[in-house]
């Protein structure tokens, strides 16, 4: 009686097994070998061991075991033979794909992902490579922290390349209305904190329309670097008004805030240019707004005209040569850069030997120097000088150098400091 249900329960199974055969599994293309090699046809629970199961299954072959291979699944230990033209883990219906790792976090070539929700470890290559044919090719958002970060032993963190001409490699971009914002924040402790390197355009190109373009910070080298062997090595731009195109801050005791250096015959340390306004703006409260500094040569050269504030000290004011008629021969008005049609100056000559030179502006708290020349026929002169009525005048009254009593023309020089 016991031998007659073990039948009918193993017929029943049977027919159990075989209803999901035909339910769930195709027709076995090769046969299934009683001990031979592994055949993944014959694995139809697909966990890489041929057994009771897969003999329910399967009608009768069993003892082959080895890993799966077949099938649609992808499977916890990974799968082989897979096409990454056909096979690939994604949606066909334009839904979206959603990796929720909950609190852990999802790596990409890597086993223990230690850093960010998402951590691709590149082995030797890029760790992560993005392309876009009309928009950002990675755009990082962040509310408190860094967007995007890149780290590399070797090569470089971040690296972006475009072939517009419009358009960057790498692009930042600050929202914030804080004066403190950057766009692009290179930090270093031992080097560079932004490199840009370029063959025929900008190296590094920032701009911001409140705040920095690019702001660079280093403890102990370049908080920003820049070469280019055919352009700008840094270029800075802004819409700004009285914000600079590159701003360079020191806090340091003796320290320089915007360092130029030029090695080679002819380079310049650092070049300013403009074709309206200011190539070079230097602004101090309490130190130096300029320095030039040098061993062998000039410190500072003006190839142009050099202008000065009228209260400040340093450079001249005002320089003229009068002749004996009263007309001005030449003249330079150091406070407007003027160097022709009189400067802005005149001269009322009052008397022989007397002319009054008003300069147009405050001259009472200036230095002044006055250098007569020989007379028409030879004779030594002298000259003097006083503050006229008006402020901006200077009177200045030439004779001849042996006697002082009666005033005589003759042409001079004035400076005014």
């Amino acid at each position: 009686m016991k031998r007659t249900l073990s039948i009918i329960l193993a017929f029943m199974l049977g027919l159990t097994a075989l209803a999901a055969t035909t339910a769930s599994s195709t027709a076995l293309i090769a046969p299934c070998t009683p001990g031979g090699d592994y055949n993944p046809d014959c694995d139809l629970d697909h966990n890489g061991v041929i057994d009771i199961l897969d003999i329910q299954l399967a009608a009768g072959h069993w003892n082959q075991v080895g890993a799966w291979t077949g099938g649609d699944s992808w499977l916890l230990t990974g799968n082989a033979g897979a096409s990454p033209a056909t096979n690939f883990v994604g949606t066909t219906d334009g839904q979206n794909l959603i990796v929720q790792p909950g609190a852990g976090r999802v790596g990409i070539g890597a086993t223990n992902p230690t850093d960010g929700k998402l951590y691709v470890a590149g082995g030797g290559g890029r760790g992560v490579y993005a392309t876009s044919a009309s928009t950002d090719g990675v755009v990082g958002a962040s509310g408190s922290g860094v967007g995007v970060s890149g780290i590399s032993t070797s090569f470089y963190g971040v690296d972006g390349s475009t072939q517009s001409t419009s358009y960057a490699g790498v692009r930042g971009v600050n929202l914030s209305t804080g004066v403190n914002g950057a766009g692009v924040y290179g930090l270093s402790t031992n080097g560079p904190g932004v490199n840009g390197v370029s063959t025929s355009g900008n190296g590094v190109k920032g701009a911001s329309t409140d705040s920095a373009g690019v702001y660079g910070v280093s403890t102990n080298g370049s908080g920003l670097y820049g070469s280019s062997n055919g352009s700008n090595g840094v270029y800075g731009q802004t819409t700004a008004s009285l914000q600079p195109g590159v701003k360079g801050v020191n806090a340091a005791a003796s320290g320089i805030g915007v360092r130029g250096e030029a090695n080679a015959a002819g380079g310049v340390g650092v070049w300013g240019q403009s074709n309206a306004n200011t190539g070079i703006y230097g602004l101090s409260t309490d130190g130096i707004g300029v320095w030039g500094q040098s061993t062998n040569g000039p410190a500072m050269r003006a190839d142009g005209n050099a202008v000065q504030a009228r209260a400040m000290g340093g450079w001249a004011k005002a320089m003229a040569y009068i002749r004996s008629d009263g007309l001005i021969f030449q003249c330079y008005n150091g406070v407007t850069g003027a160097s022709s049609n009189g400067c802005g100056f005149t001269v009322n000559h009052f008397t022989a030997g007397g002319y009054g030179v008003d300069f147009g502006f405050y001259v009472w708290d200036r230095f002044v120097s006055v250098t007569a020349t020989r007379n028409a026929v030879g004779n030594n002169m002298a000259a003097e000088f006083d503050f006229g009525a008006a402020n901006t005048t200077i009177d200045v009254r030439t004779f001849r150098a042996n006697q002082t009593v009666d005033t005589e023309d003759t042409r001079f020089m004035i400076i005014v400091y």
